[in-house]
């Protein structure tokens, strides 16, 4: 099994009309993602407190569990979801960190 997480530093405020235009797609890429091949699990609440408390509410954090690097890879490259992600300078700020992760966790018990 493959995790991602990724966290993204809110450009705008959540409220303001530009993160919305952002904040009103992220249902149907969510909805694109659980439809997908190879799709496992996702968090479906996002208003983890803990969150919101260590990493300020300008934070948004993503993570899902997917079956192997090809099925996440056909997500992200979805066209739908690149179309909305190709957008993302407008949305989030660069900080020149990494803001991604990915990790696998080995699902098989040895004989």
């Amino acid at each position: 099994m493959l995790y991602q997480f990724n966290i993204m530093r809110m450009a705008h405020p959540k409220d303001s009309g530009t993160m919305q235009s952002f904040l009103s797609k992220v249902d149907a890429i969510n909805r694109l993602a659980t439809e997908s091949n190879g799709f496992i699990w996702r968090p479906t609440d996002d208003s983890d407190p803990v969150i919101q408390s260590r990493l300020g509410s300008d934070t948004l954090v993503n993570l899902s569990a997917w079956e192997s690097v090809d099925a996440l890879y056909g997500f992200v490259f979805n066209p739908r979801h690149r179309a909305v992600m190709s957008n993302k300078d407008r949305w989030f700020e660069h900080t020149g960190k990494a803001n991604a992760v990915l990790w696998f966790e080995n699902t098989h018990t040895p004989a």
